[in-house]
């Protein structure tokens, strides 16, 4: 499980990745296991929005327990299946990359949701500080 700490640290380097790429201004959301936002930080000169979509593409990630770009595919492939999920869940679904899993020795202990540039560099910066701080982001 992942702790403040260690939260906080995913969470800055997801920022400091982004200031590698020159990424517009990002939201970055680390949650634990259940769901529950551990941080949430939005850069200045990003908008409210952007924190609510890092905070449900985490969440999305967890819930499917695969990478946001991966339920991208998902729903890429099958048309109705935002359709038939959207009720079961109690959070918004974002099929868009930026969202991973992070685990730990195999195990599910969190995600990290980030939005405000492209999903593809969204996606890079999270993936960069779970692999940066020894856990498998996916």
């Amino acid at each position: 499980m992942l702790d403040f700490d260690t939260a906080r640290r995913l969470a800055d380097e997801v920022l400091a990745q982004g200031r590698v790429l020159d990424c517009a201004p990002l939201a970055v959301a680390v949650v634990d296991p259940s769901g529950t936002p551990l941080v949430l930080f939005r850069t200045d000169g990003a908008p409210p929005m952007w924190g609510r979509i890092a905070q449900a593409k985490a969440r999305t990630a967890l819930d499917f327990g695969r990478s946001t770009a991966q339920v991208q595919g998902m729903v890429r492939d099958h048309p109705d299946l935002m359709r038939a999920i959207a009720p079961l869940s109690e959070e918004p679904v974002i099929a868009a990359a930026g969202g991973i899993v992070v685990r730990h020795k195999g195990r599910i202990v969190g995600a990290i949701g980030v939005s405000g540039d492209t999903s593809e560099n969204d996606a890079a910066c999270a993936r960069h500080a779970a692999e940066l701080l020894g856990f498998e982001g996916m």
